[in-house]
């Protein structure tokens, strides 16, 4: 286990936890964000504990530019068609407008991890934001 201020060294975007399964961990431009199951988001102390996370120094390879909205289906199937390799992890930032984004975040022990994943979502408006993914690609 490691704190946040020690996460920052080894990259500046990713995706984690933190102890006791405490909310979803997003770090992105080097900030670590802690999104909780009541829908709120904080910015993390560097004091806070995390037991897993994978983070990388986030380098643009190329950009890709959408000519119309879509949703969750859509822009996954039209990332892999342009994606170069089925085999690969891929670190993905999304730049948008989101009218309506539905998410979740835990905040119990993996007894309650079933119960969680249905009761811990919620639904936010008019968002514009960035979007945090990590996509693997696989044949299919």
């Amino acid at each position: 286990m490691q704190t946040v201020g020690e996460l920052k060294k080894h990259g500046d975007f990713g995706i984690g936890t933190f102890d006791g399964l405490d909310g979803e961990m997003i770090v992105i431009e080097g900030k670590v964000f802690q999104a909780r199951s009541d829908g709120t988001v904080i910015q993390a102390p560097d004091s806070e504990r995390t037991p897993f996370s994978t983070v990388t120094w986030f380098e643009r390879d190329y950009a890709i530019k959408t000519e119309h909205p879509m949703n969750y289906t859509e822009i996954t199937n039209y990332l892999t068609t342009k994606l170069p390799s089925k085999n690969t992890i891929y670190a993905i930032r999304i730049h948008g407008k989101f009218p309506v984004m539905k998410v979740r975040s835990s905040n119990n022990p993996i007894p309650h991890l079933l119960q969680q994943l249905q009761t811990s979502r919620f639904s936010r408006t008019k968002m514009r934001k960035e979007l945090l993914s990590a996509c693997i690609s696989r044949d299919s």
